[in-house]
């Protein structure tokens, strides 16, 4: 009895031994494939994130930089034609300037050049024109600056926005609306007008006045037309405004054609409170049939 207990003691032993061994030998064998592979799973999930973190921090800083630092942008859109109408491509220009007071200065305009060739060099007549007018607003936008720099007690931001609509494309006829509001140390943006009335047949701007037949006829013509048009919501001008009122305060650079007529506008203030913004009035071909001369 104590031989046998005792070689059963001896069996167990061994085959203790024997699992310690094939533990060995496999602990052994993982650490060797690990080593031909490289680093663990976990560490390369480490450095995989630490070079991305670092990758898009350094992409923005180079963003930002760029930003801060381009002041003229240059973007190319081409609009949709109908048949009839002028290729027409939308072009950006932004600007941004520290003003010496610290504060900023921001411009961006937004204006139209024709591409189309169905009129030679009058095509490039009236992309000269609208250049000119870039350059007015970038004059106005400098001197604003200017201005702010110069007030010492109370400086001020100077943010310049400039948009356009195409309000007519058809007929050789061109009529472009620009929208300039600037934010100027003011209680509240100003928002006003200017139309660019061009008739790529001459080369030429259109007056107001050589559409209409008489020399100031026409002028009587559009007040009479927009007091009408008044008399229907008088609360919402001044008071006391009269046909008389609205022809001496009437500017005939102030309008641009559509599809269906003439509309005419005055500036904000002009004939109704500021908050009141810019007011139109739109008269159809039909209304002016007795003075027009097309």
């Amino acid at each position: 009895m104590a031989v046998n207990k005792k070689k059963n003691i001896a069996i167990i032993i061994a085959i203790i031994v024997a699992i310690c061994v094939i533990l060995a030998v496999t602990a052994v064998m993982l650490l060797k494939n690990n080593k031909e592979n490289g680093t663990s799973d976990t560490d390369d999930t480490l450095v995989l994130t630490t070079d991305e973190t670092a990758n898009a921090d350094t992409t923005d800083t180079e963003t930002a930089e760029m930003t801060k630092t381009e002041e003229d942008t240059y973007v190319a859109e081409p609009l949709p034609t109908t048949s009839g109408e002028q290729e027409i491509t939308k072009q950006t220009v932004t600007q941004t300037d520290t003003l010496p007071s610290g504060m900023s200065g921001n411009l961006k305009i937004e204006y139209p050049v024709v591409d189309g060739k169905d009129y030679g060099e009058n095509v490039d007549k009236f992309n000269a024109r609208i250049t000119a007018l870039v350059d007015e607003y970038k004059a106005s936008y400098i001197a604003e600056t200017q201005s702010s720099a110069a007030s010492s007690a109370m400086p001020y931001d100077v943010n310049f926005e400039i948009t356009y609509n195409v309000v007519k494309n058809k007929d050789g006829i061109l009529s472009v609306l620009f929208m300039e509001t600037c934010d100027a140390g003011g209680a509240h943006p100003n928002t006003v007008y200017k139309a660019v009335n061009f008739a790529l047949t001459s080369g030429s701007e259109i007056p107001l006045s050589g559409q209409f037949s008489g020399s100031e006829e026409y002028k009587n013509a559009v007040a009479k037309l927009v007091y009408e048009k008044v008399k229907q919501t008088p609360e919402a001008y001044y008071e006391g405004l009269n046909e008389q009122t609205i022809l001496d305060t009437f500017n005939e650079n102030n309008y641009y054609f559509t599809d269906k007529g003439i509309t005419v506008f005055f500036q904000p203030s002009d004939i109704a409170p500021h908050s009141a913004g810019i007011q139109e009035f739109e008269i159809s071909y039909s209304d002016i049939a007795d003075y027009i001369v097309f």
